[in-house]
């Protein structure tokens, strides 16, 4: 193939060359299949293709192939590319990738509502080998049960968990139907909220949610990442405190990290 422009063949363009020199079997997969399906914000490099196990392919400057067996992951079609579907894509990525990468990968499509923890449970029982296998299940469940990023999956698990907090419900109503709050306890009627970002756009848009939250009965604290991830006893400690105030007969439990 012959690129006719002068400029840097564009990534879509480098894309179509790695597809058809893959043969009409290959897949673009990994961060490229993630970027052609809205989950990552850059495509990666080299393109990353999978092709049959019978496909001998040499891999090029701008893409790189793997033989592998065609019928362990599903498919579809984008911008006219073959890729790896958004199920096996995530598993794809996971398998190579630290925990909190995982955490992200998982969150992500279901925050950007892409699949399902169903699907993705049902993709990963497809494959006998799957590196964190018991992490990933782990979090789909978290997942089911409404936690949508990484920062919410820290609030489960260094405030809420460790320190006898009770189960929030994720995802919740609270003071309007037509919005959703991260963490609502719903006996005390407290709102706790969580931001991925310490300031962001939206923030404006956030205290005016709090008000009317606590105009409707439902007092709320909100924390972004630096408390809850640096301070998350800190944060236990507050929370548990509005929970009593609010009439809950639990009580705080020191997790080991406890200063």
């Amino acid at each position: 193939m012959f690129w006719t422009g002068t400029a840097t063949p564009p990534w879509s363009a480098l894309a179509w060359s790695a597809f058809i020199v893959g043969g009409s079997e290959a897949l673009i997969s990994g961060h490229a299949a993630a970027y052609l399906q809205d989950f990552a914000d850059e495509p990666g490099f080299p393109i990353e293709l999978m092709v049959p196990h019978h496909q001998r392919v040499t891999a090029r400057k701008y893409a790189s192939y793997i033989r592998v067996d065609p019928t362990v992951r599903r498919h579809r079609t984008r911008s006219g590319l073959r890729c790896v579907g958004v199920e096996d894509t995530v598993l794809d990525l996971c398998s190579t990738a630290t925990p909190r990468e995982i955490v992200g990968w998982v969150t992500v499509v279901a925050q950007r509502r892409l699949t399902t923890p169903a699907r993705l449970k049902e993709a990963l029982s497809r494959r006998q080998r799957m590196p964190h296998r018991e992490l990933i299940e782990k979090l789909l469940d978290d997942v089911g049960a409404g936690v949508h990023s990484v920062i919410e999956l820290d609030y489960v698990n260094r405030v809420e968990r460790p320190h006898g907090l009770p189960t929030a419900h994720r995802q919740a109503h609270a003071g309007s139907e037509r919005e959703w709050v991260d963490n609502l306890y719903e006996d005390c009627g407290l709102v706790v909220e969580v931001d991925g970002r310490r300031w962001h756009a939206d923030a404006f848009r956030d205290r005016a949610r709090d008000n009317r939250n606590v105009r409707a009965g439902h007092p709320t604290l909100r924390y972004g990442p630096e408390e809850i991830f640096v301070e998350p006893c800190g944060v236990a400690v507050e929370v548990v405190g509005q929970l009593i105030q609010l009439g809950w007969a639990g009580s705080f439990v020191r997790c080991r990290k406890c200063p």
